[in-house]
């Protein structure tokens, strides 16, 4: 006899003395519950042990002849992960099913569900919620006519719904993805089947099935099909995209072309293999890439290039963490061409707290190049300060960065303008959803004003906008881009 059979048949004892029928209610049932045997095997087939099933709530009722109950206020339903919250619970002990009429609220994981009515079974982990609205991940929000979670295997599939992010909700969002079922699998991977990729109420494209992964780094790899614009002074009008065919569900690796369109810059491509995991990532490309270095406009070709990054850890219990990254491939800048090889080794303390408004941050690293075109080295060790306060509604920072260069380059694509730089903002709010930047950029190496800017921003919903004028350059640079990706 189990521990509830005991318990039911102790009250049912209780209420016969008491000239009862066999049937109990209590305003007081704090919890009942029932061990089962059986395990479950997940999608990788390991073997899953099972939780007893428990129910509380302020009423309970009971037959232990026809073994169904009746539970009422505040319940609460507890099976392995599952958690319920609602207010009314019907169900039978012997096939444990539960029938839940009213609205409730489940959680699991990463998942949190609202519903105006369901069902589960005890015996096989399986749920089915209608009407439901729910939050994936904190920040992926979908809603559909029904949600079917699979046992404990991790799948779940919303049937008849859309899919967009936290930013674009609204009583129709800015985008979403509308799907006859969309599956959410372990390991945040997704199948979407029969969906179209809509903008307000425009229908963009129309894909019988895709796949692919949600996560920190790609998110909803579908929506960076949506063109997105910037406009430079000496780059021209730019729009850009990206396109990601994932390789094998389980591997996460993607087939991808970025894809940037310039009126004087003309086509800025990048195309490869990448391989993105929670540790490291690894891209196979060629490219056609922009200085991130310097002010000046300079181009370089990759093809091929290897880039691998071993993301940021924290190293032993100590408040430091490391990130490596690196490349190896063949450079080519107008006569200038030859193989090359990068890498770089950062290290990063954790936020200082000096007192309630100012936090101050270092890091320090090396980097070393190699470049075939001379077979010359270069070698930086360098470090970064900076602060940053808040003061009443203005953001405020400075920030230092010491170069120590051994060697140079024969590319103007990574040659530093900046050498010792020191960038010191303020930042103030004009309106709810506008903000107003200055920012001064001074290389004290040898003393020069290299940079004035003054940028407003301006938040516009789904996207965030901005324009940025250098007035030491004459430079003008403007960008829409999308708050979620």
């Amino acid at each position: 006899m189990s521990k509830f059979e005991k318990k039911i048949l102790l009250l049912t004892l209780i209420s016969v003395c008491l000239g009862g029928s066999g049937v109990f209610a209590t305003s007081s049932a704090n919890a009942m519950s029932a061990t089962l045997s059986n395990t479950q095997k997940n999608i990788s087939g390991e073997n899953i042990k099972k939780s007893p099933l428990s129910l509380s709530a302020d009423k309970l009722r009971y037959s232990d002849l026809t073994k169904e109950v009746n539970v009422s206020g505040n319940v609460e339903l507890i099976h392995d992960e599952d958690v319920f919250h609602t207010d009314k619970i019907d169900g039978n002990t012997d096939s444990e099913k539960y029938i839940i009429p009213n609205f409730l609220n489940w959680k699991r994981q990463n998942f949190e569900v609202n519903a105006k009515k369901g069902e589960y079974y005890g015996k096989t982990s399986n749920a089915y919620l209608y009407d439901i609205e729910g939050l994936y991940q904190g920040k992926y929000y979908f809603k559909g006519k029904e949600l079917e979670k699979q046992g404990n295997n991790g799948l779940f599939i919303v049937k008849n719904g859309y899919l967009t992010t936290e930013s674009a909700m609204a009583k129709v969002p800015d985008y979403r993805i509308e799907a006859e079922t969309l599956e959410f699998l372990p390991g945040n991977y997704y199948i979407v089947k029969n969906a179209k990729l809509m903008v307000k109420n425009t229908e963009i494209l129309h894909i019988n099935e895709r796949k692919g992964r949600l996560g920190k780094r790609k998110k909803l790899n579908l929506w960076y099909l949506l063109p997105r614009v910037k406009t430079s002074r000496d780059l021209g009008i730019g729009i850009y995209n990206t396109i990601y065919y994932p390789i094998g569900l389980r591997n996460n690796i993607n087939f991808y072309i970025e894809n940037e369109w310039y009126t004087k810059a003309g086509y800025v491509p990048d195309v490869g293999f990448e391989k993105d995991e929670d540790n490291y990532n690894i891209k196979i490309h060629a490219a056609r890439e922009q200085s991130s270095v310097n002010d000046d406009i300079y181009f370089i070709w990759k093809k091929p290039s290897v880039d691998f990054e071993v993301k940021e850890r924290q190293i032993g219990n100590y408040p430091l963490y490391i990130r490596t990254s690196g490349d190896l491939g063949y450079w080519s800048e107008n006569e200038v061409k030859g193989t090359h090889f990068g890498m770089n080794i950062n290290v990063a303390g954790k936020t200082v707290p000096i007192n309630k408004k100012v936090d101050f941050d270092w890091s320090l690293g090396y980097s070393h190049d190699y470049y075939g075109f001379n077979k010359k080295v270069r070698t930086d060790k360098y470090y970064n300060l900076a602060f940053r306060g808040k003061f009443n509604k203005f953001d405020m920072g400075i920030k230092y960065t010491d170069h120590n260069f051994s060697g140079e380059t024969p590319y103007n694509y990574d040659k530093y303008e900046n050498i010792k730089p020191v960038a010191m903002s303020i930042k103030v709010p004009i309106t709810r959803l506008d903000e107003f930047e200055v920012k001064y950029v001074i290389d004290t190496s040898s003393g020069i004003l290299k940079n004035r800017y003054y940028t407003y921003y301006r938040d516009m919903h789904s996207l965030k906008g901005r324009i940025s004028y250098d007035s030491v350059k004459n430079r003008i640079d403007a960008a829409i881009d999308f708050k979620d990706f």
